[in-house]
């Protein structure tokens, strides 16, 4: 009668963090979901629906519950060189994101064709895709980078992100 049905919390005290809003719907404290797997990345253009040929060095998800986190080594093969267009995509996530943006961290990058002082993303909405951010100079802010005057085939990337999906 309980198999698959997942772990219930709501039994436990409400927490009493500041600037806290306990869950209130019914099975907001049920742990229902746990999966770990691999994944291939790769790389497109804005104006390009086709994703980049990637060779996949390491990745791994982590999916509890609805909140997902992956990371991912890998190395861009070959591209549709000036026939791109546009912002940089990281694609292939695991799930799709919800409605809400997630965070992207990249944590080594080489061969890039600009050199980046930042380079982060976010996790579109509705999209199981990264929107490559960086800065070139001491800017405060980021902004998209662009595919056509950065990538190359050879370059590597590892990131990480995390994000909640349905």
């Amino acid at each position: 009668g309980t198999a698959g049905k997942g772990i219930d919390f709501s039994a436990q005290t409400t927490a009493t963090a500041s600037g806290t809003t306990p869950a209130t719907s019914s099975g907001d404290e049920v742990l229902d979901h746990y999966e770990q797997g691999t994944w291939s990345a790769s790389v497109r253009a804005e104006q390009n629906a086709t994703a980049s040929t990637s060779t996949t060095n390491d990745s791994r998800y982590v999916r509890i519950g609805n909140f997902v986190h992956c990371v991912a080594y890998f190395t861009i093969s070959a591209y549709a060189a000036g026939t791109t267009n546009g912002s940089l995509y990281l694609t292939g996530l695991p799930f799709v994101n919800t409605d809400n943006h997630g965070a992207a961290s990249f944590h080594f990058f080489s061969g890039l064709g600009q050199n980046f002082n930042i380079l982060t993303g976010t996790v579109q909405a509705s999209t199981a895709e990264v929107l490559v951010r960086g800065s070139t100079s001491e800017d405060n802010a980021t902004s998209t980078v662009d595919f056509d005057a950065t990538v190359s085939a050879s370059d590597a990337i590892i990131f990480s992100c995390t994000y909640v999906t349905s």
